[in-house]
């Protein structure tokens, strides 16, 4: 008990430079509860430990830019590895990248702040480069390899997965060697949240490794065969470097090892594991940043202690109670990672446990060379197959976004509670509860959407789309489109699923350019769009209260590829709106011949700020009072063009681009 407690003072300091209010508050109520429960001298220590945490968190080196440093390589990808040299981690991008971890290098360029271009609710990387400690990028001119790590890790897994075809190479990489790439099976985890939880589980090592416990102990004593069953593990644990799953494991497999035949039981399972995270976070302090850690290192506590709650309990009764203690814990983490909550995870990360433990066992057997390649892939397609019909059941209920404060309130709240809970403390677990219910009704309950309106420009990167929400009538106009990423998937529903948008009402694409309607079809393929618009000869449209009209009728008089864009106006939230797509001047200049006003308080420039749209006279026919520009950071199209900026600024309108901002949201009451 006491090194967990250690453990947490020193988590509470180490994460205070990230929320210095919340967690000096956490500091000083944890120091009270330690004095009042075990007394002084612990308290002492947790104290001293908490300003050990605070002090780590605030290490870091004053770093100037040098055209040249030596150092490891210590994580490499297939486009990129992280370089240590003197105290400073880099990010280096190499498009074909055959380094490897322990490569000693001796590398000349230049260093620089990362700057990575993020779209709404996409994957931050930068952010997670900098939970990693990496915050500076080296653009490298020469590398030389001063010494060449013999083992070629990267290379053997590639050899290895080749065996298999694409969708079951993927995932058999991801859970093996912690390679995330694009799959089947990801697709499907993601709609029912069991991507993370089987990620950082390891249930296939333990598997494993109790199969060659079954399978030595044919042979052995059984108490000695449990130890011999790692020996199989070693290969797998240097070629999955460095997958943290895998070394938690490792290291908690030689700390209970320690304990049990030195130390002859002196610790718990729970200062085990307390102790293991300790050297984790000495030999790297920023893994405390990492989903992977916190995930971890959490659900076996709390399985732990749900373990003695239920102890009473027998058989599967007790391990459902237990499992479902640890779901509810996770509920929080489903809300910040997936913007909802599914229903079905808990009893179909029940169901599907099997088949991926089974799954996980095959494929460590074929890293062995045993001849049995084709029984995994049957695994990843029945999974695969199962996956897919669950995730179109519909029980899953959106959530607004979690910010850390109120994530961090609602993970202490369940652990007061449990703990409260454990010792039997009705006058305290019981308000806890009614709390946390509290809290978690009213995340659930979509009170901003039947009160307010809303318009939302989506950053998108490089091209166009705007969410206008009347109460619970939803309307898209414009979708952005990549040929690189799924904007429907990975931006636009995640988006709607923040605002607790359940389906789209009218979708209005501007012109069939790619940046505009790139998403449409991935859109009605996996959100509900009840009505789709394209041709001007629809409007005027009407909606709830909302009236949308199209000011381009002339674009069959011009011979240009963009004249067909609508430009549409429409009034919500108490301001007029006017969304020109990418029409051009030609197209601006027979509207203010055609209409004396068109009333605009905030305008979409038109085709992203390009030179061929927005002149002058259009500004000034409309006088809007801020001009949204949607364009992708370091776009190779050169948008905004400086003139555009240069007219907006002269009829003093303000700018507002997406690719400084990020989305852009205006909101009103609704009454």
């Amino acid at each position: 008990m006491m090194l967990f407690i250690f453990l947490l003072s020193f988590l509470f300091g180490s994460y205070v430079t990230a929320l210095p209010l919340l967690f000096s508050f956490i500091s000083l109520g944890w120091i009270y509860f330690i004095f009042k429960r075990f007394g002084k001298n612990i308290a002492l220590v947790s104290s001293l430990l908490i300003i050990i945490g605070v002090g780590m968190s605030f290490l870091s080196l004053l770093y100037t830019p040098k055209i040249s440093c030596s150092g490891f390589v210590y994580e490499s990808k297939s486009n990129y590895f992280l370089f240590y040299s003197g105290g400073q981690r880099f990010y280096i991008y190499n498009k074909n990248n055959t380094y490897e971890i322990g490569d000693y290098l001796s590398i000349s360029g230049t260093a620089g702040k990362l700057d990575f271009t993020t779209i709404e609710s996409q994957f931050d990387f930068e952010n997670y480069l900098n939970n990693k400690g990496v915050i500076y990028e080296y653009n490298v001119s020469k590398v030389e390899t001063v010494f060449r790590n013999p083992l070629r890790i990267r290379a053997i897994r590639e050899n290895f997965l080749n065996h298999f075809d694409d969708n079951s190479a993927s995932f058999i990489g991801q859970i093996l060697f912690n390679q995330f790439e694009e799959n089947e099976v990801n697709k499907y985890s993601d709609v029912l949240h069991l991507g993370r939880f089987m990620s950082t589980s390891g249930i296939y090592i333990y598997a494993f490794v109790g199969f060659f416990t079954i399978l030595f102990s044919f042979f052995i004593v059984k108490d000695h065969a449990k130890y011999l069953a790692w020996i199989p593990m070693i290969p797998f644990i240097v070629l999955s470097m460095p997958n943290f799953t895998v070394i938690r494991i490792t290291l908690m497999f030689i700390a209970k090892l320690i304990n049990e035949k030195l130390l002859k039981k002196r610790f718990s399972y729970l200062g085990i594991l307390s102790f293991v995270a300790i050297i984790m976070i000495l030999f790297n302090r920023y893994v405390i940043y990492s989903d992977a850690f916190i995930l971890g290192f959490s659900i076996p506590i709390i399985f732990r202690i749900a373990s003695h709650v239920f102890v009473h309990l027998d058989g599967i009764k007790k391990k459902i109670c237990t499992s479902f203690i640890v779901y509810l814990f996770f509920i929080p983490f489903e809300m910040k990672y997936y913007n909802s909550i599914n229903l079905l995870t808990f009893p179909i990360s029940y169901l599907l446990s099997p088949l991926f433990i089974f799954i996980g066992i095959t494929s460590l057997l074929c890293l062995y060379n045993i001849p049995m390649y084709v029984v995994p892939k049957w695994g990843i397609s029945g999974l695969t197959i199962l996956m897919k019909g669950y995730s179109k059941i519909p029980l899953e209920i959106y959530s607004p976004p979690l910010n850390d404060y109120l994530f961090i309130i609602m993970i202490l709240f369940f652990l007061v509670f449990l703990y409260y809970l454990d010792i039997h403390f009705k006058p305290f677990y019981r308000p806890i509860g009614i709390c946390m219910l509290i809290i978690y009704t009213f995340s659930f309950i979509p009170i901003k959407n039947i009160v307010t309106n809303q318009v939302s420009f989506i950053n998108v990167g490089q091209g166009d789309c705007c969410m206008i929400r009347n109460r619970f009538n939803t309307i898209l106009i414009d979708t952005g489109g990549s040929l690189y990423t799924d904007i429907a998937n990975d931006s636009l529903i995640p988006y709607f699923k923040k605002n607790r948008i359940y389906n789209i009402d009218l979708l209005i694409t501007t012109h069939d350019d790619f940046d505009h309607m790139g998403a449409v079809e991935g859109l009605k393929e996996n959100f509900r769009v009840k009505k789709y618009i394209t041709s001007y000869a629809d409007f005027p449209i009407k909606i709830g209260d909302l009236t949308f009209n199209n000011y381009n009728t002339f674009s069959n008089e011009i011979n240009d590829k963009n004249t067909s864009s609508l430009v549409i106006g429409f009034n919500i939230c108490n301001k007029d709106f006017l969304i020109t797509g990418d029409a051009p001047i030609e197209i601006e200049k027979q509207i203010m011949k055609t209409y004396s006003s068109i009333p605009c308080d905030i305008l979409k420039v038109g085709h992203h700020g390009s030179k061929t749209s927005t002149c002058d006279e259009f500004i000034k026919y409309l006088s809007p009072k801020e001009a949204i520009i949607s364009v992708g950071k370091k776009n190779k199209y050169g948008h905004p063009n400086q003139s555009v900026i240069d007219i907006l600024n002269r009829n003093h309108v303000i700018i507002k681009r997406t690719d400084y901002i990020g989305t852009i949201s205006y909101s009103t009451f609704a009454f």
